[in-house]
């Protein structure tokens, strides 16, 4: 489900993510994240493109690192991750756009 959008011009880079601490049950953590990127208009991977290192966990949020990218594009921004209630697996997205100003 979408449920953010982001904008950023081609040359910034800057940490994104998502708070999953709604969608937790009493004492569950987060526990593996996984962050991947599309092109919104071709499908087309953007993982390499769009997302710079792993993502990481602080607390109930999932962070990923965004760089680079071509003006006027978007991308759809996956965030997955597995919780301490093996095997649940909570996955939300955000729309991250591409514009220079």
């Amino acid at each position: 489900m979408i449920i953010g959008a982001v904008e950023k011009q081609p040359s910034e880079n800057f940490i994104i993510g998502i708070d999953f601490k709604d969608r937790l049950g009493v004492g569950e953590t987060l526990a593996t994240p996984t962050v991947t990127s599309k092109n919104a208009a071709t499908g087309a991977d953007s993982s390499s493109v769009i997302l710079s290192g792993a993502a990481t966990i602080s607390g109930t949020q999932v962070l990923q690192r965004v760089i680079a990218g071509t003006s006027e594009d978007r991308h759809i921004v996956q965030f997955k991750v597995t919780t301490s209630a093996s095997p649940n697996a909570i996955e939300d997205e955000l729309t991250l756009s591409v514009r220079e100003y």
